[in-house]
């Protein structure tokens, strides 16, 4: 079943952090939290520099999947990133 998840990686439009953002929110309302931390971890092989904004939908989606792990590891690891009050 990572077929979808691989061609949505490949698709031109996913060219920017909003787009990211749109596709790491649908995953997480379909409850597929490690599509979505996966997705959000290729970012930078597509030349996208994570934002908070897709921070936030990623965090969403673990949350989604109860995978507050996974959460917590993405926001120990992402120093680059502030999180803002929508995170928490």
């Amino acid at each position: 079943q990572m077929q979808p998840a691989q061609s949505i990686f490949d698709s031109p439009w996913l060219n920017s952090t909003g787009a990211f953002a749109v596709v790491l929110r649908s995953m997480g309302r379909q409850t597929l939290w490690r599509r979505a931390v996966d997705l959000f971890l290729e970012m930078p092989a597509k030349q996208v520099s994570p934002d908070v904004l897709a921070l936030n939908a990623v965090l969403s989606a673990c949350e989604e999947g109860a995978a507050w792990q996974w959460a917590l590891w993405l926001l120990n690891s992402l120093t680059m990133l502030v999180p803002d009050l929508a995170c928490f």
